[in-house]
């Protein structure tokens, strides 16, 4: 098991902020599009054997007033499991967990460099045009 993390970069928040406008006309909650300023990932070897226990000890904080979500955000070829924790109020600072499989980590890998791929092109326009 080994833990990685990064603090997401400016044009980052812009992008996936655009990206969220275009796909819902506008309407969405900016704390469910910038929910990882902060972020964090597991890859586990014995995932398997451990991700019901972390889902049980996250539903343990919830029913004792820890504000955190957690979900199977696997789709589109990409596997993992994501918590967000939000603080005891709105004026913490949020983070995000990704916890993987280390079986999946190369196809997570190789999905994430597709989609950094188009936020570099979308990068460039935007640059063109601040």
């Amino acid at each position: 098991m080994f833990l990685r993390w990064r603090v997401k970069d400016y044009a980052s928040l812009i992008y996936k902020a655009h990206q969220k406008n275009a796909e819902t006309n506008g309407e969405f909650p900016i704390n469910k599009c910038i929910n990882d300023l902060l972020g964090f990932r597991i890859v586990d070897i014995n995932y398997s054997q451990n991700i019901e226990k972390v889902k049980e000890h996250l539903e343990y904080l919830k029913r004792n007033k820890h504000r955190i979500r957690h979900i199977n955000s696997s789709k589109n070829g990409y596997k993992g499991y994501h918590v967000y924790f939000n603080g005891l109020n709105n004026c913490c600072f949020p983070l995000e967990l990704q916890i993987w499989d280390s079986k999946d980590e190369r196809r997570n890998l190789e999905l994430h460099k597709e989609y950094k791929q188009n936020y570099l092109e979308w990068l460039k326009t935007y640059n063109n045009f601040r």
